[in-house]
């Protein structure tokens, strides 16, 4: 952000025509928590825009992140020392009834582990960690069975009675454009067997995040196809255990769909509140926390 900060700031001092250059400075300014700086910029790019939203989006934003900072909220984070490692570690879920496992996605060290050819990091793996009596989490091991592949596989939600998974994975085929897709595996043992791909998937375009109600009917999942609002929006699908079959795929709209990205959705236990991640929605400047 730092580095974009400098350029933009270049570009804009040597008369770059297009006022897109001063929102996105404002944008990364926001990130960066420069909010009045960014709301400068953000004024400055209204004058040119009128008639654009993000102006004005993006001021109110700023003076609210402005205000949730000098105020903390009641929740307090702290980090997970204990399975986080120096690479990245994301989308956590639950895998049994009483929140003693853990499953989550990591880009760390593994066995036998190669490099994404677009973005020369570790290949995504899912990890599963145990509480102990004592409150203490044990040292993350890599998923047993065929959910790990040569690809990067993550962002999985595990079903409550923990005998199936939904996850991402993102096939890499060289001179093809081919996005990530959403699987179920079923439980094998102590392990996964080899997962299927849910029928309502397009190669070409980009699905992932799954997360599964309760009663593991209901499946709220991120995608790219036509029909959204822009950038990456959240869908949601219904499963019919019986029938082994899906519903079409349904936007949540509007509300909570906006002209950017809506990403990594995670429903209550009573399915009557979603959390999930926007930068659509005014925040503190990225992907923020949302609920609805």
């Amino acid at each position: 952000m730092k580095s974009a900060e400098t350029y933009y700031q270049k570009a804009i001092a040597a008369k770059y025509p297009d006022p897109e250059a001063i929102v996105r400075l404002a944008d990364v300014l926001k990130s960066q928590g420069k909010y009045p700086e960014a709301i400068t910029e953000y004024q400055n790019f209204k004058k040119l825009a009128p008639s654009d939203p993000r102006g004005d989006k993006g001021v109110k934003s700023s003076e609210l992140a402005q205000q949730w900072k000098d105020s903390p909220g009641r929740y307090k984070i702290e980090n997970m020392a204990l399975i986080n490692s120096k690479e990245s570690d994301f989308s956590p879920t639950y895998s049994d009834k009483k929140y003693n496992t853990l499953v989550f996605t990591s880009t760390r060290e593994g066995v036998n582990q190669k490099q994404d050819i677009t973005t020369g990091q570790n290949h995504s793996k899912m990890y599963e960690t145990k509480l102990d009596k004592n409150g203490k989490w044990s040292t993350p091991v890599i998923l047993a069975g065929a959910v790990s592949s040569a690809f990067n596989d993550g962002a999985a939600a595990v079903s409550k009675k923990g005998d199936f998974m939904l996850m991402t994975r993102c096939p890499e085929i060289k001179s093809q454009k081919s996005g990530c897709q959403l699987y179920m595996a079923k439980k094998q043992g102590s392990g996964w067997a080899e997962p299927v791909k849910l029928p309502f998937n397009i190669d070409s375009v980009q699905f992932g995040h799954p997360a599964l109600s309760a009663d593991g009917k209901t499946v709220y999942f991120v995608s790219r196809m036509k029909g959204g609002f822009g950038g990456a929006d959240i869908w949601k699908t219904v499963y019919d255990a019986k029938g082994n079959s899906w519903s079409l795929p349904i936007n949540l709209g509007p509300q909570i769909n906006g002209s950017n990205d809506e990403m990594y959705p995670y429903v209550s236990d009573d399915s009557k509140t979603l959390y999930f991640s926007s930068n659509s929605h005014p925040g503190m400047g990225g992907l923020d926390i949302f609920k609805s």
